[in-house]
C-alpha cells in the first residue's frame, strides 16, 4: 500500500550537531593488492566495509578492522561488494555466483572468518542488499520473475524477502533502514520516481512519497536515522541535483531541506547519523566532486578539515557513525582509495614513521612513529596482521633478527574516538652462505626478490678491514647463487650490502 503526499517546500532545518570538531585525521585503508578501493559503511566500533581491487583486477568485498583489510570473498563468482555493517559486525552486500548472477548476502564472523549466505531474490535472477539494522533486518532490491527490481525487507523471522512494493509495475529499491525498521529508497508514484519512507515495523503502513524540491521531477532517499530523519537527493526544476535532509516523517508528511552545494551544480547526501549530521558529495565551482559534512546548518568541504599536506582529494563521504567517524573514497597518488576520518582536537602532525628495511641475522632495529594531534594517543603494533602482546608504545624494538621475524609490521594509532593512523613497513632478512659447485666456490644469497645488492670482498676482518666492490646484482630468484672465480689465492671474506 502507498500513500501519496503532495510535493513539499524547503524549510530551513538545522541538524542538531554543531561544528565543534573542526579537524579530522585521515587514514588510507589501502587495497587488497590492486589499485583501487571504496568504503561504503561503518559501525559504531569503527569496523568499515566496502570493496577493493585484487592484483588480478577482480573486486572483492572487504571488512577493515584493527588496521587490517580482510577479503570477504564471493559466492563462487568473480566480484563482490559490501555496503553496510551493524554493531554486531554483520555485513550485507552483493556477490557474484557461479552462474554469473549476483545475489544479496549476509556475512557473519565465525571461527573460520566471515561466511557469506545468499538472501535469495523476489523470484527473479538477481538481488542486492544495501542496509542492515541492529535487529539483523535487511533492505535492498530484488528481481521479480519479470526482471523488474523491487524494494524488499528480509528478516530473521521470515528468512526470506518481502516485497515492499508488490502492487506497482515499476521499479523500486530500499537503500536505508533504521532500528525501527523504517525503510527509505525510491519508488514510482503516479509514474514519477520519488524518495519514499515506510512506517515503523515490518507492516509499517506502506510507502509514503517524500516529494521533491524546487519543482523537480524526482528524488531518492539513501539513509534514515532512528528519529525518522532521512537524507538523499532531489532533482531541481533547473535540472541540477541537490542533497536534502528531511524532518521526521509522520501522518502529516515530512519536509525536505535543501543542503545546497559547495559552489557547483550538484550534490547528494548518502548518510545521516543519530545526531543528524549528514555526509555526501557536492560539486565545487570547477565541477570537481568533494566530500562534505553538513551539521549545525552548514555544509563543509571535508578537504578543508584534514591536514593540508595529506595528499588526499576526498570525493565522496559515504558513511558516518554516531562518534562522527566518516568513511568514503577519494584520490590518493592518482588512485581511488577508501578513507577513514576520525575527529581530532588539533591538526595531525606526523614527525616520524616506520620505513622498509633489509636486515642481517642478529641485527637490532628500533621502529618508531611520531604523531601528535593534541589528543591522548594509544599505539598497538602488529606483525602480519596479528597484535604483538605488550607492544603499545610509539617505538617497537626488534632484537636478534632471524628469519621468523621477517614480514609486515604496522602500528595502529588511535584516540578516544577511534583510529587516527595506520602506518606500516616491511622488514626483510638478508643472509649469505658459502657454497661449492664441484670445485667452483660460490655464494648463496637469501633475501627479498628483486632487491639490489653490492657484493664486497676483503682479505681480512676487523675494524681496519678494507672492502672492495666485487659486483652489483639483483635477486631474480631466492635463493640466488653467485659464482666466484676459481683459484688457490688468499682467503677472502664477503659481504652483501643493500642498495637503493
Amino acid at each position: 500500500m502507498r500513500r501519496i503526499v503532495s510535493s513539499v517546500v524547503a524549510l530551513a532545518f538545522s541538524a542538531g550537531v554543531l561544528f565543534g570538531q573542526s579537524h579530522y585525521a585521515v587514514v588510507d585503508l589501502g587495497t587488497l593488492g590492486g589499485t583501487n578501493s571504496r568504503a561504503f559503511g561503518l559501525n559504531n566500533h569503527g569496523t568499515i566495509v566496502g570493496d577493493a581491487m585484487l592484483p588480478d583486477g577482480r573486486t572483492h568485498a572487504f571488512a577493515f578492522t584493527n588496521g587490517v583489510m580482510m577479503d570477504l570473498g564471493t559466492m563462487g563468482g568473480t566480484n563482490s561488494h559490501a555496503y553496510s555493517i551493524n554493531d554486531s559486525g554483520h555485513i550485507v552486500g552483493a556477490a557474484d555466483m557461479t552462474n554469473g548472477m549476483h545475489q544479496g548476502f549476509l556475512a557473519t564472523n565465525g571461527m573460520n572468518g566471515f561466511m557469506m549466505g545468499g538472501l535469495g531474490t523476489l523470484g527473479g535472477s538477481n538481488s542486492i542488499a544495501y542496509c542492515i539494522n541492529a535487529l539483523d533486518n535487511i533492505t535492498g532490491e530484488g528481481d521479480l520473475p519479470s526482471g523488474l527490481a523491487h524494494a524488499f525487507m528480509w528478516t530473521n523471522m521470515t528468512r526470506g524477502m518481502m516485497d515492499l512494493d508488490a502492487s506497482d509495475p515499476a521499479s523500486s529499491a530500499g537503500y536505508g533502514m533504521n532500528g525501527g525498521d523504517q525503510v527509505v529508497g525510491y519508488a514510482h508514484f503516479s509514474g514519477a520516481m520519488r524518495a519514499f519512507m515506510t512506517g515503523s515495523g515490518m507492516m509499517g503502513g506502506g510507502m509514503t512519497s517524500m516529494g521533491t524540491m524546487g519543482g523537480g521531477p524526482s528524488s531518492v532517499a539513501n539513509s534514515v536515522n532512528g528519529q525518522g530523519m532521512a537524507a538523499g537527493a532531489s532533482l531541481m526544476g533547473d535540472g541540477s541535483q541537490h542533497a536534502f535532509y528531511s524532518s521526521a516523517g509522520g501522518m502529516g508528511g515530512m519536509t525536505l531541506h535543501d543542503l545546497g552545494t559547495l559552489g557547483g551544480t550538484n550534490s547528494q547526501a548518502f548518510c545521516v547519523n543519530a545526531d543528524g549530521a549528514v555526509v555526501g558529495t557536492a560539486d565545487l565551482t570547477n565541477g570537481l566532486p568533494h566530500a562534505f559534512m553538513f551539521s549545525g546548518g552548514m555544509m563543509r568541504d571535508l578537504n578543508d578539515l584534514i591536514p593540508t599536506n595529506s595528499g588526499w582529494m576526498l570525493m565522496e563521504a559515504r558513511g558516518i557513525n554516531d562518534t562522527n567517524q566518516i568513511v568514503g573514497f577519494g584520490m590518493m597518488g592518482g588512485q581511488t582509495h577508501a578513507f577513514l576520518l576520525t575527529p581530532v582536537s588539533a591538526p595531525v602532525q606526523i614527525s616520524a614513521m616506520p620505513t622498509n628495511r633489509v636486515l642481517g641475522p642478529g641485527a637490532t632495529l628500533p621502529m618508531g612513529v611520531g604523531m601528535s594531534t593534541g589528543d591522548p594517543l594509544r599505539y598497538q603494533w602488529m606483525f602480519n596482521g596479528t597484535n604483538l602482546p605488550g607492544q603499545t608504545n610509539a617505538t617497537l624494538m626488534l632484537s636478534a633478527m632471524q628469519s621468523m621475524m621477517a614480514g609486515e609490521y604496522n602500528v595502529v594509532v588511535s584516540n578516544p574516538v577511534g583510529m587516527v593512523g595506520n602506518l606500516s613497513a616491511s622488514v626483510a632478512l638478508l643472509m649469505m652462505q658459502t657454497m661449492m659447485s664441484g670445485s667452483a666456490p660460490g655464494l648463496t644469497l637469501y633475501g627479498p626478490m628483486n632487491g639490489h645488492y653490492r657484493i664486497d670482498q676483503t682479505p681480512s676482518l676487523g675494524p681496519t678491514a678494507i672492502w672492495t666492490m666485487m659486483t652489483n646484482l639483483s635477486l631474480a630468484t631466492n635463493p640466488y647463487p653467485v659464482r666466484l672465480a676459481p683459484g688457490s689465492g688468499p682467503m677472502r671474506f664477503y659481504r652483501a650490502v643493500p642498495m637503493p
